[in-house]
């Protein structure tokens, strides 16, 4: 379960030159836009990244002005947000071990920080409605759902109340089965994703293939 004394937020790459080239956009957008009001409710820090800002433009300010005034903007140009020592030294410097990531583009940017984040010890968890690609078949493969140690919601929202994430909508019954993760029934569906180094160049969110 999510504990906002322990969690943190990540912001990937909401930039305007983003803007109405990825599928549901304008959804994405506002989900992330919930998540960023919500962390700053809970007082849950937030971390948000640029790849290479000079091209794709700034964090979309739909995004932007909901950001906490401390918030750092982190500019990249590693696909992973683990390849910037910036960001790194700044992820450190919070102290959390539970990291919400939400951002563009899934199968991409996405992925291999969770990757990284994964391979660093971290509890990952990515809100499938704040995450987005400019092709469907990406962003597919990035919210396919199977057992493993990453944790996948539709719809997600944090909750003021407990800090942790609320049931769909579409079942008002909580489910019986278990996470190993400490999800809290009914709260999650889960999806694998490799554990991998810095620099992973596996495009999905699915595990590498490891010798036997």
């Amino acid at each position: 379960m999510l504990d906002r004394t322990r969690s943190a937020l990540l912001v990937i790459d909401v930039q305007e030159g983003y803007r109405g080239h990825t599928v549901d956009h304008e959804r994405m957008v506002r989900a992330v836009r919930m998540l960023v009001d919500a962390a700053t409710l809970l007082e849950v820090p937030v971390l948000a990244t640029e790849q290479y800002p000079k091209g794709i433009g700034h964090l979309q300010p739909e995004v932007a002005e909901g950001l906490p005034s401390a918030t750092e903007i982190i500019e990249k140009m590693s696909m992973s947000c683990c390849g910037q020592p910036r960001f790194v030294a700044a992820l450190e410097g919070l102290a959390r071990s539970q990291i919400v990531v939400c951002g563009i583009e899934a199968h991409a940017c996405v992925n291999q920080t969770v990757h990284d984040l994964l391979a660093h010890g971290y509890q990952v968890h990515v809100p499938l409605d704040a995450i987005s690609a400019r092709r469907e078949l990406d962003r597919a493969r990035a919210g396919r759902r199977s057992s493993g140690p990453v944790r996948c919601r539709r719809p997600w929202r944090w909750s003021a109340s407990n800090g942790c994430g609320r049931r769909s909508r579409r079942s008002s019954k909580p489910s019986t089965s278990s996470s190993s993760s400490g999800v809290a029934p009914g709260l999650a569906r889960s999806a694998r994703v490799g554990e991998g180094a810095h620099g992973c160049s596996d495009p999905t969110m699915t595990p590498p293939s490891r010798a036997s």
